[in-house]
């Protein structure tokens, strides 16, 4: 998994600094951690590490910083990621994002959706512009991917996907 609740281990994730060349080694340390402090130690993944995980290449400007998990509002160029109560139910059995990634909004460069761990689920299609309800269940991260931009790590909620428009004398939709 690419972040994991960890309750006896730590794990240091170590990447080569040559894009060209990234790869991912796990090295596995023990560390005691009492029942008492019953602790969610979470991984942070970099962007490289993602790329080399998922095969999904950024321009060589996105530069390798660590993507932190957040559970309230991220945009992403065009796209805004936007907490809001949704019935779980309304999911149905849902669409589990594909391995090789599941397009969310397509345009010059996709916005490209990834799952780590089983609990993610969206809804495509939406009316206007929402574009796609999201279900992140406890235990998983959605990852959204761009050419552009850093990745976004999305944790446990539900959400909606919209494209964003622009403030201007005529309404009209951001695009990147």
């Amino acid at each position: 998994m690419i972040s994991t609740p960890i309750n006896e281990t730590t794990k240091d994730l170590v990447i080569s600094a040559d894009k060209q060349e990234a790869k991912t080694e796990v090295k596995t340390s023990v560390t005691k951690i009492t029942p008492k402090e019953k602790r969610k130690i979470i991984i942070m993944i970099t962007q490289l590490q993602l790329e080399a995980s998922t095969g999904f290449e950024t321009y060589d400007y996105v530069t390798d910083n660590e993507i932190p998990t957040f559970t309230g509002l991220q945009c992403q160029g065009d796209m805004a990621i936007v907490p809001f109560g949704i019935d779980p139910t309304d999911f149905g059995k849902g669409n589990a994002p594909d391995a090789k990634g599941s397009v969310i909004l397509a345009g010059v460069h996709n916005h490209t959706l990834f799952a780590d761990g089983p609990g993610v689920k969206f809804v495509d299609n939406q009316p206007g512009l929402v574009l796609a309800k999201l279900l992140v269940e406890e235990g998983s991260t959605a990852l959204f991917l761009h050419k552009e931009h850093t990745a976004l790590s999305v944790g446990a909620g539900t959400y909606q996907i919209r494209q964003q428009r622009e403030l201007a004398k005529e309404e009209q939709l951001v695009k990147d």
